[in-house]
């Protein structure tokens, strides 16, 4: 296994030449050949986005999108899902740009995909639904579109809350995750209880892999397959104090309520 900085420049570097030897590869056959390129460039972009190389990346995504639509046009039964992933990658590459209108018609693009998915194969396809729908949520939030944000985050939400019910281990981050976001989209729309609730139930699911006291400070971690971690303290601090309707002292309680609904998660209660 590679390891640090010369691993991962070893690492980008077989990418780069994967890259290279199935472009020569899909140039002679290119039927044969084109799905193994776009793979390749799919895992070169995601490489180099890892380290910074922003505009290499997003030129690899897109060159990775456009053959997945050439070969899901073609056999859509067994490109569409990675057509859906790239597009869902592109939008937040184009996000990093702050190009939000391109990056809003990919993550729409990847969602309308996505639920095409699972609605004929649900139990493969629902968490790449969900992932989408949390990429279009912070998409349209980015946009001050704040009402169709809470929609989406709200359907996001109840998807992973059903993923997490069927393999907790496997989606509770992901549920605590789209809870966060809920609250946040929540929160903007001045629904400030509602906004409490998901915060609460947030904090809850945080708590799981470290216990929250009313003295102390919730500092458990949820990451969720590479995204940016996230904290029950900067969930706290972020968006509870921006309503001016909730008091800093409400924290002291809802540490207290977190303690009561970790152990209701923890007991298998979604």
């Amino acid at each position: 296994m590679l390891a640090g900085a010369g691993g991962d420049a070893r690492a980008l570097d077989a990418a780069r030449d994967a890259v290279g030897l199935w472009r020569e590869l899909a140039k002679r056959q290119p039927e044969r050949f084109s799905a193994d390129l776009a793979v390749s460039l799919g895992s070169f972009a995601n490489r180099l986005r890892a380290v910074g190389e922003q505009n290499r990346a997003l030129e690899m995504m897109r060159e990775a999108v456009a053959l997945y639509r050439e070969l899901a046009n073609v056999k859509p039964s067994a490109f569409l899902r990675q057509l859906a992933g790239c597009l869902f990658n592109m939008s937040g590459l184009l996000c990093d740009f702050g190009d939000r209108a391109p990056a809003l018609k990919a993550a729409q693009e990847s969602v309308a995909f996505s639920r095409d998915l699972a609605a004929a194969r649900p139990e493969e396809f629902r968490p790449l639904l969900a992932d989408s729908l949390v990429s279009l949520g912070n998409v349209l939030s980015d946009l001050g579109q704040h009402e169709a944000s809470l929609a989406t985050s709200r359907e996001a939400a109840q998807l992973s809350q059903d993923l997490a019910a069927r393999g907790p281990d496997r989606f509770r981050p992901d549920l605590a995750g789209s809870l966060h976001n809920l609250a946040s989209r929540l929160q903007k729309l001045g629904e400030d209880e509602a906004a409490l609730v998901e915060a609460i139930n947030f904090i809850a699911l945080a708590g799981l892999d470290q216990s929250v006291d009313g003295g102390g400070s919730p500092s458990a971690i949820v990451r969720s397959r590479g995204r940016p971690v996230v904290t029950a303290d900067r969930h706290l601090e972020v968006i509870l104090p921006m309503s001016g309707r909730i008091s800093l002292s409400t924290i002291a309680g809802i540490r207290c309520m977190a303690n009561v609904c970790v152990a209701f998660w923890s007991s298998g209660g979604v």
